[in-house]
């Protein structure tokens, strides 16, 4: 119910700006957003420019989403002017599956590849200043704290397996003073989860 309650209020939300403001370019990080903002791409030729990630291309376990996303990257990725990728194995995926052509996409480098990895030694002063062992699992994100981001769930869902070897690290801070962190801290005490 929600996602066609968004879908339908999204596609709204586009024509209704799309008839008080003259879009001629649009941006989007998901074939799907650029499908919802399809009538200003066809009806007011705007240009849409599509950013792609590998996370695009998970699948869940229910094919009846899976029908429905592939068929939302299809179009959406069909309407877009240029398509964006930050790499070229990425590109090369999503042109066969697709069967669209090189010349639309635009290869915007990230340097992940290039920022280079730790060797062994490296790697493991790093954990050991981070206070893990060889053998623990490292889960690690990032982001801004905000009740939002639904870090609390983490830290609890984390704190059910305290007796494994898993260390939870979680990296950001507040973009306002909020108290967001320091609620984090206390649960993460409060759960058993603070060293």
């Amino acid at each position: 119910l929600f996602w066609f309650m968004f879908l339908a209020a999204a596609v709204f939300h586009v024509i209704s700006l799309s008839i008080r403001c003259r879009i001629d370019r649009i941006v989007n990080f998901s074939p799907l957003y650029t499908l919802l903002c399809a009538y200003p791409i066809v009806f007011n030729k705007a240009r849409a420019i599509t950013f792609i990630r590998a996370d695009n291309l998970l699948h869940g376990t229910n094919p009846l989403r899976n029908i429905f996303f592939y068929a939302a990257d299809r179009v959406g990725l069909r309407l877009s002017s240029a398509i964006v990728s930050v790499n070229r194995p990425l590109q090369s995926i999503y042109q066969g599956r697709f069967h669209l052509p090189a010349a639309r996409f635009r290869v915007l480098p990230n340097n992940l590849p290039e920022m280079g990895r730790l060797d062994a030694m490296g790697k493991t002063g790093q954990r050991r200043r981070l206070g893990l062992d060889d053998e623990h699992f490292l889960v690690a994100t990032s982001g801004v704290f905000s009740p939002g981001k639904n870090f609390s769930f983490l830290i609890r869902t984390m704190a059910d397996f305290r007796n494994l070897a898993i260390k939870l690290v979680l990296i950001g801070d507040e973009q306002a003073r909020t108290g967001e962190r320091h609620r984090l801290e206390e649960l993460a005490c409060e759960v058993g989860l603070s060293d």
